[in-house]
């Protein structure tokens, strides 16, 4: 369900509020003081998405942290139980770093692609970060048995006790907050739900690049050992014209294609889009990555066609 008209981006902190996958307002104004955001006069109040799609909860004990990075991974699949996403994909499941909460996401067709997901993370994450991955936790899922294996690579793998999902605390409390903001990614674009495999991996890309309320760093940062830089970030779900690349556009004619704007392309400066007009280039309803786009207002756009209409 799409939010009322009244919660139209009409002012520079609703608009931050709404590229930034709706995160709270707490978390802007450190972003502000970070001077990762423009300074501007900001209202402390939710928006209406926000109130449709979220709910208070009680804080969770904080507990502290492992030092370094890649000492401990808290992981855990997560089943939305709604239609599946682009791809036919059902599942998500989460890897996230103790020490910086830097947060991978990966889309499954099925629960048992768990253990390959993890040793293609495991392959990039210790390729880039020059080290090994130490502890691994998770819940007793049957998807990641085998002892083998991790005894092989001398990975420790923690499982929680029956019963007691506050003991992978981490990952429980990450996919909470991720499944958060794709509701209100969602409710506010008014897109089909069969869109929430991008909305999810726009959230987790957001998620990085937001301070922690504890340390006020962001994942990023503490991953990457630099600031990150969101001046390319835009309203998810918004309407853009993306301009063909050049061996698809003739001399004469349109040079542009109507797109919605579903997500980031991962280490580079591209961004990805949903093709919803008919034309003479690009199939409708596929999926195309382009750094050159226009998009306007940033306004969403809601008329696509539902999921139940693509092929």
């Amino acid at each position: 369900m799409a939010s009322s008209s009244s919660d139209k981006v009409d002012t520079i902190s609703n608009l931050w509020h709404a590229r930034l996958g709706h995160v709270n307002y707490a978390r802007m104004q450190d972003m502000t003081k970070m001077s990762l955001i423009p300074g501007f006069d900001m209202r402390i109040n939710k928006c209406h998405t926000c109130k449709l799609t979220k709910i208070t909860r009680k804080p969770f004990k904080y507990i502290k942290r492992d030092s370094r990075v890649l000492d401990l991974i808290h992981s855990d699949l997560c089943d939305l139980h709604s239609t599946p996403s682009l791809g036919n994909k059902k599942y998500v499941i989460t890897f996230i770093d103790d020490a910086s909460r830097f947060c991978y996401v990966y889309l499954l067709h099925a629960k048992d692609e768990s253990l390959d997901k993890f040793k293609v993370y495991k392959q990039e994450v210790e390729l880039h970060q020059s080290g090994l991955i130490k502890h691994f936790r998770t819940d007793r899922g049957g998807e990641y048995y085998d002892p083998v294996y991790f005894q092989s690579t001398g990975i420790i793998h923690q499982t929680t006790t029956p019963y007691t999902p506050q003991q992978n605390g981490v990952a429980e409390r990450k996919n909470r907050t991720l499944k958060e903001m794709v509701n209100s990614m969602l409710s506010y674009s008014g897109l089909s739900e069969g869109l929430w495999g991008e909305a999810m991996l726009t959230a987790c890309y957001l998620l990085n690049r937001i301070p922690n309320k504890k340390t006020k760093v962001t994942p990023y940062e503490l991953w990457y050992k630099k600031v990150p830089n969101l001046h390319h970030v835009r309203v998810w779900g918004c309407r853009a014209v993306v301009r063909l690349t050049t061996p698809k556009m003739k001399t004469l004619g349109e040079r542009g294609i109507d797109c919605i704007f579903i997500g980031y392309v991962e280490h580079s400066s591209v961004y990805r889009f949903y093709v919803i007009e008919p034309n003479d280039y690009v199939s409708i309803h596929s999926i195309i990555e382009s750094r050159d786009a226009d998009f306007g207002n940033e306004d969403r756009f809601s008329s696509i066609p539902r999921f139940k209409d693509i092929p």
